[in-house]
C-alpha cells in the first residue's frame, strides 16, 4: 500500500494550486517551503522564498544547497510512515535516490503545454518583482529558461522552446510509474477522483 501521494511536473503546472483545491489548503506539503526551511537551517539565516536563496547566495551556491535539500527531503519522506500529499519541485525526480520515495508513493504527473508553462512562469516572475523589486537585479533563478546569462529575458518563442526541450529531456523521469493528468477543464475533477481513491485505500489499510 502506498504511503504518500506525490504531485510532480514542471514549474507552473498547477501542482500546489490544484493539490490544495483537491485536498485542502492545509493538507498539501509544498516542497519549496521545505527546501527553504532546510537551507535556512543550513545557512542560519531566513529566506522569505526560494528565489531569495539565489539572490543572496548566488546561483551556484543556491543550486548546490537546493540539490542537497531535495536529496535529504527525499530520504526523510521515504522513511516517514505518516501519510503526506506533497507538491514537488521539478528537480526532485531527477535525483538518484528518487526511487526510494517513488517506491512507497502514488505519483501523479501534472502536465501543461510549453506555452501554458511559459505564461505561468512569466506571471510568477511579475509577482516576484512586484513584491520584491530588487529581485530584478538578481534575476538568476530562471537562467537558461526564461532569461539568458546576461539576465535579459528571452523572447517568448525562445523561452517556450527552452521549456519544450527541458520537458522532452525530463519525460522519462517524470512519467515513470506516474498517473498522468493533463491541464484541461477536468484536471481538478480527475485529481479529486484520485484523492478519493487514495484516501479510501488508506482507510482500508488502517482498519485491516
Amino acid at each position: 500500500m502506498k504511503t504518500h501521494l506525490l504531485l510532480i511536473g514542471f514549474s507552473c503546472t498547477g501542482k500546489t494550486y490544484l493539490g490544495k483545491k483537491a485536498f485542502g489548503e492545509d493538507t498539501v506539503t509544498d516542497s519549496d517551503d521545505e527546501v527553504r526551511k532546510w537551507v535556512e537551517n543550513k545557512e542560519n539565516q531566513r529566506f522569505d522564498h526560494v528565489y531569495e536563496i539565489f539572490m543572496r547566495l548566488g546561483r551556484q551556491r543556491a543550486l548546490s544547497l537546493i540539490g542537497e535539500a531535495e536529496k535529504a527531503l527525499i530520504d526523510a519522506w521515504a522513511d516517514d510512515t505518516n501519510q503526506k500529499v506533497i507538491s514537488l519541485g521539478p528537480g526532485f525526480p531527477l535525483h538518484e535516490n528518487w526511487g526510494r520515495l517513488r517506491a512507497n508513493s502514488q505519483v501523479v504527473l501534472l502536465r501543461k503545454s510549453p506555452d501554458g508553462i511559459y505564461e505561468g512562469m512569466r506571471a510568477r516572475r511579475e509577482k516576484i518583482f512586484e513584491c520584491c523589486p530588487e529581485a530584478k537585479r538578481h534575476d538568476n533563478w530562471d537562467i537558461g529558461v526564461m532569461v539568458g546569462e546576461d539576465g535579459k529575458e528571452f523572447p517568448k518563442e525562445v523561452a517556450v522552446s527552452n521549456i519544450e526541450n527541458l520537458l522532452n529531456e525530463r519525460e522519462i523521469f517524470y512519467k515513470h510509474d506516474a498517473k498522468i493528468i493533463t491541464d484541461n477543464y477536468d484536471a481538478l475533477d480527475k485529481l479529486i477522483e484520485l484523492k478519493n481513491a487514495f484516501c479510501s485505500e488508506r482507510s482500508i489499510e488502517k482498519r485491516s
